[in-house]
């Protein structure tokens, strides 16, 4: 994976109401906003309150989840940081085709704080997760898996 891709991805941190820690992983999509799955921000399907560390190579900040701003059908949530980063954040694409072979890079809770690399192959770039969602999902296989 490029430097440049690994640079604008963030291991998400935070402590849940037990006390145990939890961890996931999102990307920059502006110099202050980050996009994640819900689900890593949630703490028994609750949102989190309190400020979330992001920790990208060389740099911590602290984040927030932005009010309104999540779904809980399509796991998604952006997170404001507190300050700027100067990464250039990862641009968002269209895809259109099966069979192209993707990678990518994260922080699963299970794989301890250094994070792993993914592959696979893009099953169905036009998959759906329900019948009421507005727009497609990508389908993926993933070699590790």
């Amino acid at each position: 994976m490029k430097q440049v891709f690994r640079d604008a991805i963030a291991r998400i941190d935070f402590r849940t109401a037990d006390g145990s820690l939890s961890r996931g992983t999102g990307f920059l999509v502006t110099d202050r906003l980050v996009l994640t799955a819900r689900h890593v921000v949630a703490d028994g399907g609750e949102l989190v309150k309190g400020p979330l560390t992001l920790q990208f190579p060389g740099q911590a900040v602290k984040a927030s989840v932005v009010e309104g701003c999540t779904d809980v059908e399509s796991d998604w949530a952006l997170l404001e940081c507190e300050e700027s980063l100067d990464t250039p954040p990862l641009r968002l694409a269209n895809l259109e085709e099966d069979g192209v072979q993707w990678t990518t890079f994260g922080f699963p809770r299970e794989m301890g704080p250094l994070g792993m690399a993914h592959g696979g192959t893009v099953r169905n770039a036009a998959a759906a997760v329900s019948a009421s969602q507005a727009f497609p999902s990508i389908q993926l296989f993933s070699d590790e898996a």
